[in-house]
């Protein structure tokens, strides 16, 4: 892994250690996505420790993505990593996830407000495209938040980067509005040239896809 990825992953770690009174929070998410990367295992063996990943693929059938995500989860357990299922209840049970993930694009089902059905440490992880999301996401109170796109990125053509000014600004906002359970990273077009200005808003971590596989 890139010692400038590893340097600022260990600054988000410190900084968050402070926060949550010493527990280990995970600075850095990989995003799956078979369509930018190829060699998966490599990419996960390279992460940082204490990384979180999740599956997305959203795009294979059933079967296909319970086999791909089985073999994800292979590869992260020998790292000890976190493992959120996209947007599917029932793979993430089956598979015995850590998490699962959705966005403000989605519509929670009934059942995944029944909070008993998951183990007690389960993770639930959200993506917000607009501050306004962010307080709405108050409600269903998700235990990492995900504010994007922050820069331009082609997993969102038609989306309209936030930028590093506006994403300042939601941070400031966060801060007086909302609870301290909640944990925000950066997803959208992070890169080692940005990252920097990135961790200095305060947020918990950031989030990425190619930016983990460049610096193999």
């Amino acid at each position: 892994m890139n010692q400038k990825i590893l340097f600022e992953v260990k600054k988000f770690e410190q900084k968050n250690k402070k926060i949550n009174r010493g527990k280990a929070l995970p600075a850095s998410v990989f995003f799956t996505d078979r369509k930018k990367i190829s060699d998966f295992e490599n990419t996960i063996k390279s992460l940082p420790k204490n990384s979180a990943i999740i599956i997305r693929e959203y795009d294979l059938n059933k079967k296909d993505r319970e086999v791909f995500a089985k073999n994800i989860q292979q590869v992260a357990k020998k790292k000890n990593l976190k493992i959120l299922v996209g947007k599917d209840i029932a793979l993430a049970k089956k598979i015995n996830a850590d998490g699962i993930h959705f966005s403000d694009y989605d519509y929670l089902p009934l059942q995944f407000l029944e909070q008993k059905k998951f183990k007690k440490k389960f993770i639930f992880s959200f993506s917000c495209h607009s501050f306004k999301s962010v307080l709405k996401a108050r409600k269903i109170r998700p235990n990492l938040i995900f504010i994007s796109p922050v820069f331009p990125t082609t997993s969102h053509l038609n989306t309209q980067a936030l930028g590093i000014k506006n994403l300042a600004k939601i941070s400031l906002k966060i801060k007086s509005n909302f609870y301290p359970a909640s944990r925000f990273y950066a997803l959208g077009g992070i890169n080692l040239t940005n990252l920097p200005s990135v961790r200095k808003l305060g947020l918990s971590g950031f989030a990425a896809i190619k930016l983990f596989s460049n610096t193999l």
